[in-house]
């Protein structure tokens, strides 16, 4: 049988620095060998003998003996013929989002969870509620859902939820994070009702042949239920906030981005970079509709790391998703979506001409 070898990921690297010509003998330093050492440097991917770790930092990459010779005290790690190689950095992933899902159910289909069905998501969602001993009246919330993973090829509905979960207030968040389900108590909580109209760049779907809302929030219109969602989970943050770093960590992430950050989070960001709580370098994206705040905000502080957090730029939301089929296109979809049964282009959230001012004002920074 072949032997499938497992990839360590080295999750302390931040930089390399140059090999020092002289013996070290700390023991604080740990020594990898007899391995598959890939230091990612050139067009082609260099191996190396041994590489050792330092309070952090890689020390020194290159020939065992020399490692062995610098570091004579350092701590010895047998790789036994297993990979290591430098830490992933996350292009996209909403840290943020990611952490608030720590105090939600989790509705994956596989393999990052289970379900296959609505009734997997029925099942779910009560069992949750009897688990985590969830009062009547207190919020349940779930995420990750894919209605085009499920056997039914559709979205849940506020009365099946109803079915399982009358007295909770429930609001359930789409894979793509554009959209959500509400049963009939998270949406008279919302006040959304049959006389709701659907607000600019959202989708509130209601029940065939009527006005009534069946639970499905598109786009802005999901926009309350999220907010809502974030405030009742904050007092759990700074918890979410540590287990978050742990999960991108042991899949080898060592810096993590999170998008459309508000000003409050990246206030919190901040200061559990600056308390010493980071340990993974995170990089933000602040949200548009702050984006006169934090310009003249003299404290915020763009494209520089302070303790290892940086807000890098500038996150503009212009239209939805192509899961959803409200991504803005030219052209109509080939099959109509939620709320829409002609010429469907998707749902613009922002006109042409605001795009074009936020992006001459951002730019000008």
């Amino acid at each position: 049988m072949k032997n499938h070898k497992k990839t360590i990921i080295l999750v302390v690297i931040l930089f390399l620095t140059a090999c020092q010509h002289r013996v070290l003998n700390q023991s604080d330093a740990s020594l990898y060998y007899n391995g598959n050492i890939i230091t990612m440097q050139g067009e082609v991917p260099q191996m190396v003998e041994a590489l050792v770790e330092k309070q952090g930092n890689i020390a020194f990459v290159g020939d065992l003996k020399a490692a062995e010779k610098q570091f004579s005290q350092a701590h010895r790690v047998d790789l036994q013929g297993r990979t290591l190689l430098p830490g992933f950095i996350d292009p996209h992933s909403h840290f943020g989002m990611v952490s608030n899902t720590m105090g939600q159910v989790n509705l994956n289909s596989p393999p990052v969870g289970s379900v296959t069905s609505i009734e997997d998501i029925l099942s779910a969602i009560k069992a949750y509620k009897a688990e985590h001993n969830i009062a009547d009246g207190e919020w349940i919330f779930g995420w990750g859902y894919d209605e085009s993973q499920l056997q039914e090829q559709r979205h849940p509905n506020k009365r099946e939820i109803d079915q399982v979960l009358s007295k909770n207030p429930v609001y359930l968040q789409h894979t793509s994070g554009h959209m959500g389900v509400a049963n009939s108590m998270a949406l008279e909580r919302m006040q959304v009702t049959a006389e709701t109209p659907n607000p600019e760049g959202g989708n509130i779907d209601r029940i065939s042949g009527t006005n009534e809302p069946n639970g499905l929030v598109q786009e802005t219109a999901m926009y309350p239920f999220v907010g809502n969602m974030l405030q009742i989970l904050a007092s759990h943050q700074a918890q979410y906030f540590e287990q978050t770093q742990d999960y991108y960590a042991k899949n080898g992430v060592t810096t993590a981005q999170d998008g459309m950050t508000d000003r409050n989070a990246l206030a919190f960001f901040q200061s559990q970079a600056d308390v010493g709580k980071l340990k993974i370098d995170l990089v933000a994206l602040a949200g548009f509709s702050d984006l006169d705040d934090n310009l003249n905000d003299n404290d915020l502080r763009f494209k520089t790391y302070q303790n290892g957090f940086k807000v890098q730029g500038t996150k503009i939301i212009a239209d939805g998703s192509p899961q959803g089929k409200t991504a803005y296109f030219t052209q109509p979809y080939l099959t109509d979506g939620a709320g829409c049964d002609h010429d469907c282009k998707g749902l613009p959230s922002l006109s042409q001409g605001a795009l074009n001012d936020l992006f001459v004002t951002a730019y000008a920074q």
